[in-house]
């Protein structure tokens, strides 16, 4: 759910749900698990980042003796409700792309088409270059989401730059000759070479 009651504070917060049964979702490896929790009444906590008490639900739902912290956008009114959730998510970064981007959900929410279409063109334009096995998308809040190329030769490592897509996607073609041109420049036998000893050298004596 969305941040309840913006500005409100934590005791305002608990007032209102104190009483509310959540049901939290968590996902890890292309998986989930939903489990009942309430906030935690006893505690200090931001009103941001609460923290939640999980039922066990092995132990005839007694509260557990932790707390954990939690963000609002993981919890939910009801299991159905946490599990849609949980599909919508498998459905935009799991479907279509050739690897998973990392990217916020409200980004692929808007503009997953787009980067899609990004993608399928670089595919198109590097069909003649083997060594070239496909791009992710990566956003590490650097002015924008970075395109990652990946090298059959050094396929534990990105290769080349990383042009980076606007984040309103307003050189959303620019950005694809730029890949291009990159890939081009840097996959030649020589500046394989080149990286492979760079790689080398970081792995044996340190990236500092």
């Amino acid at each position: 759910m969305e941040r309840p009651c913006k500005g409100s504070t934590r005791e305002q917060l608990l007032e209102i749900f104190h009483d509310r049964v959540f049901y939290h979702l968590r996902i890890y490896n292309n998986n989930y698990i939903i489990r009942p929790c309430i906030l935690d009444t006893n505690g200090s906590w931001h009103p941001d980042t609460p923290y939640v008490v999980f039922f066990d639900v092995d132990k005839d739902w007694k509260l557990e003796p932790f707390t954990n912290a939690v963000g609002w956008e993981r919890l939910f009114d009801s299991w159905e409700e946490a599990q849609r959730h949980y599909k919508h998510l498998d459905r935009l970064y799991n479907k279509g792309f050739w690897q998973k981007p990392f990217v916020e959900p409200h980004i692929l929410e808007k503009y997953k088409g787009e980067m899609i279409r990004i993608e399928k063109l670089i595919n198109e334009g590097l069909k003649d270059y083997p060594n070239f096995l496909g791009i992710d998308f990566c956003d590490v809040h650097a002015n924008g989401i970075q395109i990652r190329g990946h090298h059959k030769e050094v396929a534990r490592y990105i290769f080349g730059s990383q042009p980076t897509i606007h984040y309103d996607f307003t050189n959303k073609n620019e950005v694809i000759d730029e890949f291009l041109e990159m890939w081009k420049q840097n996959d030649t036998p020589e500046e394989v070479k080149r990286f492979k000893q760079f790689i080398a050298d970081g792995e044996k004596y340190g990236w500092d």
